[in-house]
């Protein structure tokens, strides 16, 4: 697959703009267009903001819909919860526009039956999402669906491998106004977020994109305090995992952005090309500090770690675990 190292021009730091610009550098002037380019860009989820930059017109129109979609989701939410229910926006804000096929919701515990049936009277359907591969710790988060909306994973925790990760009661404290969507919402605070997505990469997803690395090194730029960072990885039992994403996402953020934005930790020698799949024996890792911290072994996760990688491969690499292709047609060369 095509190295994004190769494809970054400009190493920029500041993806806070509407239009986030990559450029093409191969030393032979690749077609923005090509095949190989957008299956490189949707593998790492910029694609759509490579399409708006390069007026590849039949995927931005595409991707223009799902950006609607999800600021129309982000009103619905406002609409059934405001000053009816404490809530954050989660895991959605990212620095730049991007195609997402979901919004994350939390509330807390307390409050969330109460949050159910407010969208259950607002026409909504919701769905248990106990069942899932990623292993969820039972109740923990509910799907609620309506049409013409992106679905709302709606969590009072978030849980993969059948574990928690963060302390809940640091997820409505210290957070930000950032906006989504067109629209001001509450995200958590920049800690919490940044564990949630070192979390999510080494526990379920088992790779990096681009994307996550944007989003990280916005994050890392907002951050007050990595102490509480790394007190959260040892308290919940996964800072050896953390510990080893953290030298892979340092070794490309010096490759993108000339510096390692994890302090503390080591960048790996290694070198990788995105969408990194973590090697095998960091997923293992991250089974067996949920063995030697929670005396429990989740082995449906575990096969379906196994077959998400094996997929992948089988697929000629263009299979990612949990995405899928939100455009129906590929611009050729």
């Amino acid at each position: 697959m095509l190295s994004w190292k190769a494809m970054l021009k400009n190493k920029v730091s500041d993806h806070t703009s509407k239009q986030f610009v990559l450029s093409v550098l191969d030393g032979k002037g690749l077609n923005p267009a090509s095949r190989k380019v957008l299956d490189s860009a949707e593998q790492n989820r910029v694609l759509f903001p490579w399409a708006v930059e390069y007026n590849l017109h039949s995927i931005e129109t595409e991707g223009e819909k799902w950006i609607n979609k999800l600021t129309n989701t982000i009103k619905f939410i406002n609409q059934v919860l405001d000053k009816k229910i404490n809530y954050s926006i989660t895991r959605t804000y990212k620095y730049i526009d991007y195609v997402t096929f979901d919004v994350d919701l939390f509330v807390e515990d307390k409050n969330l039956k109460k949050t159910i049936e407010l969208f259950k009277q607002s026409g909504c359907q919701v769905e248990s999402h106990d069942a899932s591969f990623g292993g969820r710790i039972s109740g923990s988060q509910v799907n609620v669906k309506k049409s013409e909306l992106l679905t709302i994973d709606l969590h009072s925790d978030f849980t993969w491998q059948k574990r928690s990760f963060v302390d809940t009661s640091m997820i409505l404290k210290d957070g930000r106004k950032k906006e989504v969507g067109g629209i001001n919402v509450d995200v958590p605070s920049a800690e919490v977020e940044f564990l949630l997505c070192m979390a999510d990469m080494g526990h379920e997803r088992f790779n990096i994109t681009l994307l996550d690395l944007i989003w990280l090194e916005g994050l890392s730029k907002e951050i007050k305090d990595w102490g509480l960072i790394f007190s959260q990885t040892k308290k919940n039992g996964w800072n050896r995992a953390f510990n080893e994403i953290g030298a892979i996402v340092n070794k490309l953020t010096l490759g993108i952005y000339n510096k390692k934005i994890i302090p503390g930790i080591k960048p790996k020698k290694v070198e990788y090309t995105l969408p990194v799949f973590i090697p095998i024996q960091i997923c293992w890792l991250s089974y067996l500090e949920n063995i030697t911290h929670n005396k429990h072994f989740p082995l449906i996760s575990f096969a379906y770690m196994h077959y998400c990688k094996m997929r992948y491969y089988l697929s000629g690499k263009r299979k990612m675990p949990f995405y899928d292709s939100w455009y129906k047609e590929k611009e050729e060369e």
